[in-house]
């Protein structure tokens, strides 16, 4: 989920703010249905679970038989661009949904019949360079970068 309360980078602040409670069935479905410009809280080489934006997936292949070996989630992690990239079997380890639940849906700014939550998304994307229009990713391994 988006919350306009967090920056790309952000430290989670409050536990509450992660998706906790469910199911590890529910959980499995919901990380697989990440989808690219979603955002998640992912784990930082220190511990820490930053917020960020899905950038990409990628899938490694087996250079011999051309076959896909494994899929990788590439995140977002700052303004700066820094990435990482995830196996998906290693997502429920890393990478935490962002909990919705009691976040301010409109942004006071806007007319109260603007979409703001798909609008906010929308500049998010913009701002750090994810939109449609610009395809280039510069990821060089398993790490952040």
């Amino acid at each position: 989920g988006f919350r306009q309360d967090y920056t790309l980078g952000e430290t989670a602040r409050c536990p509450s703010h992660i998706v906790t409670g469910l199911t590890s069935k529910k959980t499995t479905e919901a990380m697989n249905s990440l989808s690219i410009h979603d955002f998640a809280f992912v784990k930082r080489s220190d511990g820490r679970f930053t917020y960020a934006i899905l950038a990409f997936l990628s899938n490694e292949e087996d250079k011999i038989s051309n076959q896909s070996l494994e899929e990788f989630m590439i995140f977002v992690l700052s303004d700066s661009g820094r990435t990482k990239m995830i196996k998906k079997s290693q997502q429920s380890e890393f990478v935490r949904l962002v909990s919705t639940n009691n976040v301010r849906e409109m942004d006071p700014t806007l007319p109260v019949t603007a979409n703001t939550s798909s609008m906010q998304q929308d500049k998010a994307r913009h701002a750090h360079g994810l939109d449609e229009r610009n395809n280039d990713h510069d990821v060089k391994s398993n790490h952040e970068v």
